[in-house]
């Protein structure tokens, strides 16, 4: 099963909010599309399986960031709050939000729908043990995300 890097950043909500979305949730958010201009999908994003492994990385101001470990997406059937996730997402492993408290949650912490699809999708995940949470320096975020891609496949 393949692992991916993906990084999040404060364009959205700040470090706290996403923490306690991907804990409370197990959910980590993800648009299909990057505009509603255009019909072109997020690089890599249709890549990731059920199964995968995200290693979740959060850059924050000065693009110094934490790292929130590894999670393993998983079907909503297998995710301990099914009822969460509604429809999934054509050709990918993305799983729109259901009504109800995480999309509110969602909205309140500035997501926005996807731009073609017109609404709040991501990956549904559980924790794999035995990662902890730690700071990683600017440094080790380029290194991780030398181009503009949040999404990048993991090469070791």
């Amino acid at each position: 099963m393949p692992t991916w890097l993906y990084r999040a950043s404060n364009a959205k909500a700040g470090s706290a909010e996403t923490w306690e979305i991907l804990e409370r949730f197990g959910f980590i958010h993800r648009n299909v599309y990057s505009r509603a201009a255009r019909m072109q999908r997020v690089a890599n994003v249709g890549s990731v399986a059920i199964g995968d492994l995200i290693h979740l990385y959060y850059a924050g101001d000065l693009n110094l960031g934490q790292d929130f470990g590894v999670f393993r997406v998983v079907d909503p059937k297998d995710h301990s709050q099914p009822a969460l996730f509604g429809a999934p997402v054509s050709k990918s492993a993305l799983y729109t939000i259901a009504g109800g408290t995480l999309h509110d949650r969602l909205r309140a912490a500035q997501y926005e729908p996807d731009p073609q699809l017109d609404v709040l999708c991501g990956w549904p995940v559980v924790r794999v043990e035995g990662v902890a949470p730690r700071q990683v320096s600017a440094g080790m975020m380029f290194a991780l995300f030398p181009t503009r891609n949040s999404l990048v496949r993991a090469t070791s």
